[in-house]
């Protein structure tokens, strides 16, 4: 019987929400005395010269826009009113068709296959001077045909880059050109017009500038516009016949006021930094002739005219010297608009997102994207609370659930010397010299309206350095310092009150953090929100285990001894090295990977046994390891651990630098995901022979094989131990993860995504990312960002001091139930909740070790060295180091099953990683172990593969429903069975007895530490007296 396809029911993509926004602007001017007749006037424009860069294709010519694009986003001109202005050009997507302009242009060089991506077009979009334009097939008159398609093509610009919407009206009626057939665009563009080879009939600059020059006043227009090949201007002397247009039309401008396109043709690659000097040129001659130049994109000139028609300014309100107008602006994506206030000294403008005012000729010009900006609302003050509020250093998602005198607290102890997680900082960044520079911003609830008045500062921890400094941010960006602390007795600093809607922002240099920090002052009473309730899952996704590639298979096929072992368990995450996947520059294997085999195999072997596993691709190839300079690989003893950016010292904050890890993402889910409808061309697999000659050995192209759910993209971005250039900000993280979920919706959106798992279980990190995705992607339907991830994964690792990987603590392992784990987790999962779409999450590594080389301890219950992952059984107890490593990872299974929000935890990990390697603190974690008998080896569990695998066995489909006592858990199936889960969670050696009624018979079952069955018992129905051991036991009700 033939096999039905899997049915590819994509994801939608998340629609583009304009942000929230108020069209109105108020203005208040101050005069030397009471104006008698108060007057705000529309001005005739920004300068008195108005030229626009106009980039795009013509005919096969195909330009670089991101090459010209990091030359020029920086030029500015004076607005004349004592600002500056972004130069604006104009992106002319539309040639020929809208599949063309979907899938060629903006193109690079003219190399087919080489588009611009989406990503790298986003980039250009957040830049608001650089606005698309309709290039409306120059070479005919066809516009209104042109328009049509230019809006089928537009909308897909629009959601791609999530610009906001806005509205343009299409001029007609010219003679010679066809009658448009659409009326309301719906989208911010501006319209070229069309020429013809004699230049006759040209209507460009009033089409497109729709300002000055209009046709009703010459026969055609007064600036006929040539169109230059930018290359071959450009690179010529003194910019060839370029230098003689620009100074034509900087002469004409000082005595007629005119708009005119300075370029039809964007340059080839290369060109980009001749542009740049050319524009400066402009901007030199224009100041040289006593010309105030405004440079606008064609979307700001098509829109100027516009806003002073529909613009409406309101009546004023006279209060003295100042006079209050509100203007009510078009809903239009531009908002830029000039005033003339005659007489005024000083004038202030709310709503906006800037504005500038020359008081000696009353020119005032406003700025205002659509959404930014927002007139302030008159609310009655409320009452103040007075009283100490105690913040600490190891906080940045602040409880919401507290009470309002224990708001800002958070159990906290402040003789406590272990805060070297980082807890505190909200981002952190490289200074010149290499150190670790950090920021934090404080969060205050909405309406909560804090007002500091002292500062307190200290640590307790002899010969620590600080660098700390606190500043106030007051709501228009200025920043006043409060304190400077470097360390030593603590100190105490009484400030100026801050004002209420300020911020506090935090400045590190350093790896330490001081463990107390003291604000006191007043705030305001606010009701909090209860977090919403944590959604449990069943038992049988916490006992999965990590596993290297190379573990579960070989050159001979899987693995099975191995690979049937971690089966029972469930799954769990797979690491694949990257290199192994690509051993060169834009090509990939699969069916036999670098290290000769076959991931094809394994993907579906672990489909068809339907194992909950993530696949985690890391570490970079060689191919792209090599291109850092010997000094920095030196530097990093030789980690493959570098983000995948490529090329390697790109800007990280674009999402130019993350192309390759987009395109990583797309190769794999092309290949494992679901989709049998991609583009063959666009997937990048090897389909040559392995060994040329031999055509039994063929590398293989293949498309939606369906065998992935859960994929990842490296592995704990945000460590820092291995180097700070190696590490990855927050902010980073944004550009890089968004380009993983957009190349994973490109080949798959049904294809799930984790974050990368992090290295510290702190939110702090994951809201700079969140706050940056704000900024670079398009917003939900309410208003917050985009998470792009399915699955928030954290790594932690349950020990006495803080459970972070990145310290130097000297602790041991814990057990979950009584170590800081639950706090930091808290934290996290507060975070998640509130803002970070409260995604399930995934334990993607916990575990302990047994035994650490450099502790000589095989079965010996000794405290010698302390370790974070090393677990000592309790003095008195009779478990060797294993077993109660067996109880560890139990319980952990147990603990997390019971706190809800996560959906699956993976302990770490299926064998040992280097155990003879002195101080690898990962070394004996485990599940699985060599026993040699007689000289045969075999592959068994370890005691802490025996527990998982028996609770796996028998609480499969049982969910936490209650905890009965501190002693007891209650959980149930879908069919309503019970079962109990007793232990005393505690690890001194307790045991404590416990009364537990039953209302019918149970079977207990008593876990073996050293075989895969567990004894079972039959208990009757009545009051059952029994003991709660270290170890759990279960009873399951009948």
């Amino acid at each position: 019987m033939a096999k039905v396809p899997f049915p590819f029911k994509p994801k939608k993509k998340p629609p583009v929400v304009p942000p929230a926004s108020t069209n109105r602007v108020r203005i208040t001017a101050t005069f030397p005395s009471a104006p008698v007749t108060p007057s705000l006037a529309f001005a005739d424009m920004l300068a008195d010269a108005r030229l626009a860069v106009v980039m795009h294709k013509d005919d096969s010519y195909y330009p670089d826009y991101t090459e010209v694009f990091p030359n020029v986003r920086d030029l500015t001109t004076s607005d004349n009113a004592g600002g500056t202005i972004p130069v604006g050009y104009g992106f002319a997507t539309i040639a020929a068709a809208p599949t063309q302009n979907l899938h060629h242009t903006p193109e690079r060089n003219g190399q087919p296959g080489s588009s611009t991506t989406w990503p790298e077009y986003r980039e250009i979009y957040s830049y608001y001077q650089f606005a698309p334009v309709n290039h409306s097939q120059n070479h005919d008159n066809k516009l209104g045909t042109w328009l049509l398609e230019f809006q089928a093509g537009h909308e897909t610009i629009v959601r791609e880059t999530g610009r906001v919407p806005s509205t343009m009206v299409v001029v007609a009626g010219i003679a010679g050109q066809v009658q448009p057939s659409i009326q309301d665009m719906s989208y911010d563009l501006a319209l070229s017009g069309n020429y013809n080879n004699t230049g006759a009939g040209i209507y460009q600059p009033d089409i497109f500038w729709g300002e000055e020059i209009n046709m009703t006043t010459y026969a055609k227009p007064y600036v006929v516009s040539s169109r230059w090949a930018m290359d071959g201007q450009l690179s010529l002397a003194n910019f060839g016949d370029l230098s003689g247009w620009r100074d034509r039309h900087i002469t004409i401008a000082k005595t007629k006021k005119h708009a005119a396109p300075i370029f039809g043709h964007n340059p080839f690659v290369g060109g980009g930094a001749n542009l740049r000097l050319y524009i400066q040129s402009i901007i030199a001659k224009a100041a040289e002739a006593g010309v105030a130049l405004w440079m606008p994109n064609p979307q700001q000139l098509a829109d100027y005219r516009r806003q002073k028609r529909l613009a409406t300014v309101g009546a004023p309100i006279v209060s003295g010297n100042s006079v209050t107008w509100e203007v009510e602006l078009a809903d239009c994506f531009y908002q830029d608009l000039s005033y003339l206030v005659p007489g005024a000294e000083s004038v202030t403008v709310q709503g906006a997102r800037n504005a500038t005012f020359n008081s000696s000729t009353g020119l005032l010009n406003v700025y205002k994207l659509q959404g930014e900006g927002v007139l302030p609302v008159e609310e009655t003050p409320k009452p103040r609370l007075s009283g100490e509020i105690p913040v600490y250093a190891d906080m940045e998602i602040i409880s919401e659930q507290a009470p309002a005198t224990d708001y800002f607290s958070r159990a906290y102890d402040p003789a406590t010397i272990i805060n070297e997680n980082r807890t505190f900082y909200y981002g952190k960044f490289r200074t010149a010299d290499n150190q670790l520079l950090s920021y934090s911003r404080h969060r205050f609830r909405k309406g909560q309206n804090p007002v500091i008045k002292q500062i307190t500062v200290g640590d307790n921890r002899p010969n620590v350095g600080f660098d700390l400094r606190i500043f106030e941010v007051k709501k228009d960006g200025t920043q006043r310092e409060l304190l400077q602390y470097t360390g030593g007795t603590p100190t105490t600093r009484t400030i100026e009150p801050t004002a209420p809607d300020s911020t506090l922002r935090y400045q590190l240099i350093g790896a330490n953090s001081p463990s107390q920090l003291r604000l006191l002052g007043e705030y305001t009473d606010v009701a909090y929100p209860a977090l919403p309730a944590r959604e449990k899952y069943g038992f049988e996704n916490f006992t999965l285990v990590h596993a290297h590639d190379y573990e579960l298979m070989n050159q001979q096929g899987i693995n099975w001894p191995v690979y049937n072992l971690w089966k029972a368990l469930g799954g769990g995450r797979v690491y694949k090295d990257a290199k192994r996947i690509t051993t060169e520059e834009g090509r990939y294997i699969f069916n036999i990977d670098a290290a000769g085999n076959d991931q094809d195999e394994l993907m579906q072997q672990i489909h068809t046994d339907n194992l909950a596993t993530v696949l985690d691709v890391k570490e970079v190839p060689e191919w792209l390891y090599n291109k850092y300079t010997q000094a920095d690989r030196d530097a990093t003893q030789g980690t493959r651990e570098w983000p995948p950016v490529n090329p390697p010292y790109a800007n990280r904050l674009t999402m130019e630098a993350w192309a390759w890890a987009r395109d990583l993402a797309y190769q794999i889910v092309a290949r494992y995901g679901s989709n049998k409808n991609l583009d063959p061309a666009t997937v990048k697999a090897r389909t040559d022979q392995l060994y040329p000659g031999n055509p039994d050995i063929v590398y293989t192209k293949e498309i939606g094989l369906g065998t992935l759910k859960i994929l990842e993209i490296w592995n704990e971005a945000d460590k820092d131990w291995k180097g700070i250039k190696v590490y990855t900000s927050g902010a980073e993280y944004a550009y890089m993860a968004y380009s993983i979920w957009l190349g994973v919706q490109d080949a798959d959106p049904t294809v799930q995504v984790s974050c990368t798992g992090l290295a510290g279980a702190t939110p702090d990190w994951l809201m700079d990312c969140a706050e940056t995705m704000a900024k670079i992607a398009p917003l939900n339907a309410d208003g917050s960002p985009l998470i792009p991830w399915d699955y928030l994964q954290v790594h932690a690792y349950s020990n006495s001091g803080s459970g972070q990987q990145n310290t130097n603590e000297k602790t041991r392992a814990m057990m979950p139930e009584i170590s800081s784990l639950g706090a930091s987790l808290d934290r996290l999962q507060e975070a998640n909740a509130r803002f970070l779409g409260n995604k399930p999450l995934i334990m993607g590594e916990i575990g302990s070790c047994w035994k650490i080389n450099y502790v000589n301890n095989d079965n010996v219950n000794v405290h010698e060295v302390q370790s974070p992952y090393l677990v000592y059984p309790p003095v008195g107890s009779n478990y060797t180091q294993k077993e109660w490593q067996a109880v560890h990872y139990l319980r952990t299974a147990f603990y997390l099953h019971k706190r809800g929000g996560f959906k699956y935890a993976v302990h770490y990990q299926l064998t040992d990683d280097s155990p003879a390697t002195p101080y690898q603190n990962y070394s004996t974690m485990g599940v699985l172990e060599t026993v040699t008998v007689n000289g045969v080896n075999t592959v068994q569990y370890r005691p802490n593969g025996n527990l998982l695998v028996q609770a796996r066995q028998l609480l499969t489909g049982y969910r936490h429903a209650e905890q009965v006592s501190p002693l007891v858990d209650r959980l149930q199936n879908a069919a309503g069975r019970n079962a109990l889960v007793v232990c005393s969670k505690t690890e001194n050696n307790t045991q404590v007895a416990v009364e537990i009624p039953l209302s019918g018979t149970a079977t207990r079952y008593d876990f073996s530490l050293h075989s895969t069955t567990p004894t079972a018992t039959q208990v009757p129905a009545g009051l059952y007296n029994t003991i709660a051991a270290e170890l759990p036991f279960v009873l399951i009700l009948n």
